[in-house]
């Protein structure tokens, strides 16, 4: 409510008492005059004021009624325009997806995407409650969010992935690199839990599984080299 409809509603509560009793102003007044009696208003003069002050309220009350009618009118155009807008972008997003889907994140499976980014394997000590996440990122794509889902059987993880250029089909290498590592937190100790990712029900490998990845997970793992060297 505005400003101006708060101070003519004040207005009109302070004249709706002079509607009801034209006789107030003279009775709150008469105290200055020596002869009160011979001074006081005929009653024609209090019916006149009674309609003025009346009309005064209509008139009031209907500028009220016009001001706060209007104020709801410019509220819903700008919720209108707000909406509009909302929906503009919501539409260039969607052009944008569909044009250049590169921009948008996308996941890391055991299959390669479009990019060839990739969950590989992982490795965890059973009495550790984290486990090392070992993926190759897409060309010019960087890791977004990670989350994961524990049960007493098995670890699901999910990995994301977005650009961190706005043109990588232009301004990217096609090259890819060897591997990256991310520690994931658990709630409890690993054990010998499963891993999963949220797009596959083939569990992830282990690096311990093959000579392959042995070497591969040292040679993105520092920690892992090393507790290889100490199994040797």
């Amino acid at each position: 409510m505005s400003g101006y409809i708060v101070l003519l509603l004040i207005l009109l509560i302070v004249l709706l008492p002079f509607a009801i009793n034209p006789r107030l102003g003279w009775q709150l007044s008469r105290w200055q005059y020596a002869n009160p009696e011979a001074n006081e208003p005929s009653e024609a003069s209090f019916t006149y004021t009674r309609v003025v002050v009346i009309i005064t309220l209509i008139g009031g009350l209907a500028v009220c009624v016009w001001l706060y009618a209007s104020e709801q009118g410019r509220e819903r155009e700008r919720e209108q325009k707000t909406d509009q807008q909302a929906a503009a972008w919501a539409e260039a997003d969607k052009r944008i997806e569909e044009e250049e889907p590169d921009l948008y994140p996308r996941p890391l499976t055991l299959v390669p995407n479009a990019g060839g980014g990739q969950i590989l394997a992982f490795w965890a000590f059973p009495k550790a409650a984290k486990l090392t996440v070992v993926y190759r990122p897409s060309p010019c794509f960087a890791l977004l969010r990670t989350s994961v889902r524990e049960t007493s059987r098995s670890v699901t993880i999910a990995f994301d992935e977005r650009t961190t250029l706005r043109y990588p089909a232009v301004s990217c290498s096609s090259s890819h690199e060897a591997g990256k590592t991310k520690v994931i937190k658990l709630h409890k100790r690993f054990g010998r839990r499963v891993v999963y990712t949220s797009a596959s029900s083939q569990p992830v490998e282990s690096c311990d599984e093959s000579a392959r990845l042995s070497k591969l997970c040292g040679k993105v793992s520092k920690d892992f080299a090393r507790e290889k060297r100490k199994d040797g």
